[in-house]
């Protein structure tokens, strides 16, 4: 080999050494130079609320990236359609760190980039709430909205309320329950509450009062009972709904109406109110309206995402006991009937909750209804009572009558082996609660007149 090949060779030799050589760090200085910038970022540069400032690019996306991890751990983010919400999966959320890191405004506290089609975000809502449809929803305001409320410097719990991006083609204004009382002519009080309140309006998270919207009406010619229909009606349309009973009240006898299970008593001069919530974000209109032979309770609004059915059941009969009161001025065959007796009873209340494809998801307890018997009370002669059970009423206990009127306590079954009646269209359950332990009289003898 002579030496002007070697020469040759050694000469290819080093340019491809200074080439490599070069080229890695020419490589070097353009990454620092157009990817990841080595020139700090400015004092107060924030992104989703984590400062930034006198950061490099690549410490700056480290930070945000351990930020995002430990925000997606705690924080929770919802979307709700009136009463049914539905959390976001958070680590499905495509954020782009770089791209955010690179729009963020000096001296500012500049939104994450999230990288979320429509597409993506309509299938999602159509998937959560069917009734909803992507052409109905301003798709990319939600998504603002949904970026404003990511702060990485603190756990997040928001809920969005869907009903703010659905425009006009969701009905929001229809009727969503309704309850028709044929069978209670409207009287003049309930004609003329019904007037006056045409349409109440229930905003979201409020409370309303019967009592409370009566008096800022004013004086009404309307009294307790008709006030107690009004209250009742309201009280099995709620049933129809979310809507929460904060104060029910009940009579102490059976309803006239034999409607168990769906009285709701009002009376001004006892302070007995009825009083429910709207736990929604969005607002209903109750409107009473009067029918040839009723009245009727509608209430409108957005459509609920589920459907809410009333269910009564464990409806039982409580028969009366008998106590029997014992006089010498009574002949011996004579029975004197003081309290001719009444029956009580005892049912409760559920609300069931379906989707829209009728499937059960939940029952709900709302109330147990129990109405006192009233107890049947007799008057006998005191000659029968000495001459049965060896000369005594009370079996061996010896007991001295002197000439005043004595009392004794007996319990019989008298009533409740008479036919049953029924007391209502709604109880299709008939449990008789009677017993012969004497502890189940529930009268207090003390209070029974000699």
């Amino acid at each position: 080999m002579n030496i002007k090949r070697l020469g040759k060779i050694a000469s290819v030799l080093f340019l491809c050494i200074v080439f490599l050589f070069g080229f890695s760090q020419l490589g070097v200085l353009a990454f620092n130079t157009f990817l990841q910038p080595s020139e700090r970022l400015t004092d107060n540069t924030k992104v989703a609320g984590v400062n930034l400032s006198g950061l490099t690019g690549i410490e700056a996306e480290r930070v945000l990236g351990e930020k995002l991890e430990a925000w997606k751990a705690g924080a929770r983010l919802s979307v709700q359609l009136v009463e049914k919400s539905q959390l976001l999966d958070l680590a499905q959320l495509s954020i782009d760190i770089p791209e955010s890191i690179h729009l963020a405004q000096s001296s500012s506290n500049s939104p994450l980039i999230i990288n979320m089609s429509d597409k993506t975000m309509g299938e999602w809502l159509l998937a959560v709430f069917p009734e909803v449809k992507e052409e109905m929803v301003n798709l990319e305001a939600l998504k603002a909205e949904l970026v404003s409320n990511i702060d990485l410097s603190e756990p997040t719990i928001h809920t969005i309320n869907l009903l703010d991006y659905v425009n006009d083609a969701f009905p929001e204004d229809i009727t969503v329950a309704e309850v028709r009382k044929t069978e209670i002519p409207p009287t003049t009080g309930i004609a003329e509450f019904i007037e006056a309140f045409h349409e109440i309006e229930i905003k979201g998270h409020s409370q309303v009062s019967l009592l409370g919207i009566l008096d800022d009406k004013g004086s009404l010619a309307v009294n307790s009972d008709e006030l107690s229909v009004i209250a009742s009606l309201l009280y099995e349309l709620i049933f129809q709904t979310n809507f929460a009973v904060i104060e029910r009240n009940l009579s102490r006898e059976l309803p006239q109406d034999g409607e168990i299970g769906l009285e709701a008593k009002v009376d001004k001069e006892s302070n007995m109110d009825f009083i429910f919530t709207n736990p929604n974000e969005n607002a209903y209109k109750l409107h009473f309206l009067t029918e040839q032979n009723g009245i009727q309770a509608v209430l409108k609004g957005a459509p609920f995402s589920f459907q809410y059915r009333l269910a009564l059941e464990d409806a039982q009969k409580l028969s009366p006991k008998t106590i029997l009161q014992y006089s010498p001025e009574v002949a011996d065959s004579a029975v004197n009937l003081i309290e001719p007796g009444e029956k009580g009873a005892l049912i409760r209340s559920n609300r069931e909750h379906y989707d829209k494809s009728g499937n059960q998801l939940e029952i709900e307890r709302i109330a147990e209804d129990y109405y006192p018997p009233v107890h049947r009370v007799e008057m006998r002669s005191l000659k029968r009572a000495e001459s049965s059970e060896g000369g005594n009423g009370l079996g061996e206990e010896s007991t001295n009558f002197d000439d005043e009127d004595s009392l004794i306590i007996e319990e019989t079954n008298q009533i409740g082996n008479e036919e049953e009646t029924d007391i209502g269209s709604n109880l299709d359950k008939t449990d008789s609660l009677e017993s012969d332990d004497p502890t189940n009289i529930w009268t207090d003898p003390g209070e029974i007149i000699k």
